[in-house]
């Protein structure tokens, strides 16, 4: 299924908000604007960040509250797949 777009926005933007010490090295805001369009296209990331952790179901900020380990699942695969990408097209090392 495709994830709204209005959704994306709000992950995106909730998870974008989280200060650089918190992220992976090298994933700066300016790195992330160059991304984001890739990044929003790839249902492959969506299926996996709002569909599997059931953001089709609840808020982050509600995941965060009722299952910290789901929340938690959720952040490192965000930031884990981004930076994947990131490395593949040599943005990061």
């Amino acid at each position: 299924m495709k994830t709204p777009e209005d959704k994306k926005t709000y992950i995106w933007e909730y998870f974008s908000s989280i200060p650089k010490k918190f992220r992976p090295n090298g994933l700066t805001n300016k790195k992330l604007e160059k991304i984001k369009s890739q990044i929003f296209e790839n249902e492959d990331f969506w299926d996996d960040i709002y569909w599997r952790h059931g953001l089709n179901k609840e808020s982050l900020e509600e995941l965060l509250k009722n299952d910290i380990h789901t929340f938690n699942h959720c952040v490192g695969n965000f930031w884990g797949m981004i930076s994947e990408i990131m490395w593949k097209k040599k943005m990061i090392k």
